[in-house]
């Protein structure tokens, strides 16, 4: 039986996209300021995401999507998807801190959020108008979701029950292979 997300405190507007993710693109391609920019890590993310069925946000300090969607972007082999533009948004913090941008458009698009950082701590912060504390208050326990990437590299995130729900087997059909050459059925 479905939850409802409504029993758990949450007002009826406060998630409305279950299909759109906002991710920190900082967060992710740095692995929270460790390291140096990767995007290869980033665009593992936003392909796992896509594959899920997902359109994506990507909030950075950078502007992130020449980076993503740059035809010199070499491939790596962990990843199964292409990236799907047409599923997918940048956008370039105003901000030093990303989390302030970030948790400002999962409010703007009523969407949920992925980062490793410490969204908690902006509840009470006056950088984050009340209105949005308040939605963060509501929706902290089941709409933020942390990440990691496996030996591997590839992306791992458990996406919220509701937003699994929603997707449900509805995701969208592979693009044919690229190339077009090789053996196929006749």
């Amino acid at each position: 039986m479905a939850s409802d997300p409504l029993q758990d405190g949450l007002q009826e507007d406060d998630i409305l996209e279950l299909g759109v993710c906002v991710l920190d693109g900082d967060d992710v391609s740095t692995s929270g300021g460790t390291r140096a920019l990767d995007a290869q890590r980033l665009r593992a993310a936003v392909c796992a995401l896509q594959s899920q069925g997902l359109k994506v946000l990507v909030v950075g300090r950078r502007d992130f999507e020449p980076l993503l969607t740059s035809s010199e972007m070499v491939v790596s082999p962990a990843a199964t998807e292409p990236l799907d533009v047409s599923r997918l948004h940048c956008i370039q913090c105003v901000n030093a801190d990303t989390l302030v941008d970030l948790l400002k458009a999962a409010f703007d698009y009523r969407c949920w959020f992925i980062t490793n950082g410490n969204v908690a701590g902006l509840l009470s912060d006056w950088r984050l108008p009340g209105l949005r504390q308040s939605w963060l208050r509501r929706v902290l326990k089941d709409f933020h979701v942390s990440f990691e990437f496996d030996a591997r590299g590839s992306f791992n995130v458990a996406l919220p029950s509701s937003v699994r729900e929603h997707l449900g087997g509805r995701r969208p059909p592979r693009p044919p292979p690229r190339g077009g050459g090789g053996r196929g059925r006749p």
